[in-house]
């Protein structure tokens, strides 16, 4: 059985993505006020439509790249992880369906770096530091 069938399917997906950005049009980050609604409107069908596949509902994913549909709602990695704790929050909000929190978390960080497309600062640091060597 699919993650997507276990979530609930398709309505779940689309509740999730609509309480998602419904959250993030009333945080700080002020995504109402940098998109149109028409914008909002298609990034949520994008996100719905990625969401499925991603977690088995769909055998293939022809909508925009990933990070074009996650743009209205994360620009940052600090956001990203916002975003995505709200989703596996509203994804796992059944009872039947609290146990898949670590599989939807764990899915939806294997996109970081498609959804956020900037180094991540905790791998940025981690990374060794060249020096020039003059000849």
């Amino acid at each position: 059985m699919t993650l997507y069938i276990e979530l609930g399917g398709r309505s779940v997906i689309e509740r999730a993505v609509r309480q998602v950005v419904n959250a993030r049009s009333g945080s700080q980050s002020g995504i109402s006020g940098m998109f149109t609604p028409q914008q909002i409107a298609q990034a949520s069908e994008d996100l719905t439509e990625f969401l499925t596949f991603l977690f088995g509902g769909s055998p293939f994913y022809e909508g925009p790249a990933i990070h074009q549909s996650f743009s209205c709602l994360c620009t940052s990695h600090a956001a990203f992880d916002e975003v995505r704790d709200l989703f596996t929050r509203e994804l796992t909000l059944r009872p039947q369906a609290a146990g898949l929190r670590p599989q939807v978390h764990a899915a939806l960080e294997q996109i970081r770096h498609h959804a956020v497309r900037q180094p991540h600062p905790a791998r940025a640091q981690e990374r060794p530091q060249f020096q020039a060597r003059s000849f």
